[in-house]
């Protein structure tokens, strides 16, 4: 995504890699978590791409890293990636809410 001047071109990189460069797997818990590497694109820039906005945005996110990451604290690994997919369908479920009521643009 290209920046376009204005607010947005002061933010900081925050050690995003350049855009085309493939996401490498070493492992940087801020900028490439494990559960998002191993991808040909990353889940932000995807976001940021179709201006997805904050909740279909969280929505792709946990979808994205369902069954992928192993920080789970005194859950199994299925009951981590069901938890990442029904955070997603809350999500998924609030957008559908803000429509229905007029609350977004």
């Amino acid at each position: 995504m290209k920046n376009s001047g204005g607010p947005a071109s002061e933010i900081p990189n925050l050690g995003r890699r350049p855009e085309g460069e493939k996401m490498k797997d070493n492992y940087d818990p801020v900028n490439k978590p494990s559960h998002y590497a191993g991808t040909k694109i990353e889940v932000i820039d995807y976001i940021e791409d179709k201006n997805l906005g904050f909740c279909l945005g969280n929505a792709i996110k946990y979808i994205s890293r369902a069954g992928r990451k192993q920080d789970f604290e005194g859950q199994d690994q299925i009951e981590k990636e069901i938890e990442d997919l029904r955070k997603a369908i809350w999500y998924i479920n609030r957008r559908i809410k803000e429509l229905e009521e007029g609350l977004c643009d």
